[in-house]
């Protein structure tokens, strides 16, 4: 876990996951093991010459991510949205949503 996260109430985040700086896990947030979290949107980290872009992402109450997921800068996880495992989240999970694949599509609702 990396600086300036903010984690909410009954929040669990399984072995070996990465939580990068400035993220936000809302109240009840799972992460299965080994969860990646991305907050570089043009992956310019140090390079001297750039400013890189920093942009955390979000995840709403009661968000659950399955294990092996990467998760890209920027990007919200809404409220009681599910993503499958080894999931690549590339842009926002609506809020309710059931969404997994490389990368991760919604296929209907989470139940």
């Amino acid at each position: 876990m990396e600086r300036d996260t903010r984690i909410g109430n009954e929040v669990r985040c399984s072995p070996g996951s990465h939580i990068t700086s400035s993220a936000v896990l809302s109240d009840r947030v799972f992460l299965g093991a080994g969860v990646r979290t991305i907050n570089d949107k043009t992956l310019t980290w140090r390079d001297p010459h750039r400013e890189p872009i920093l942009v955390a992402p979000q995840f709403g109450t009661g968000a659950k991510v399955g294990s092996g997921s990467v998760i890209l800068a920027g990007v919200t996880i809404g409220a009681r949205a599910l993503v499958g495992a080894a999931s690549l989240v590339t842009h926002d999970i609506p809020p309710g949503a059931l969404a997994y694949g490389h990368p991760a599509r919604v296929h209907g609702e989470a139940s």
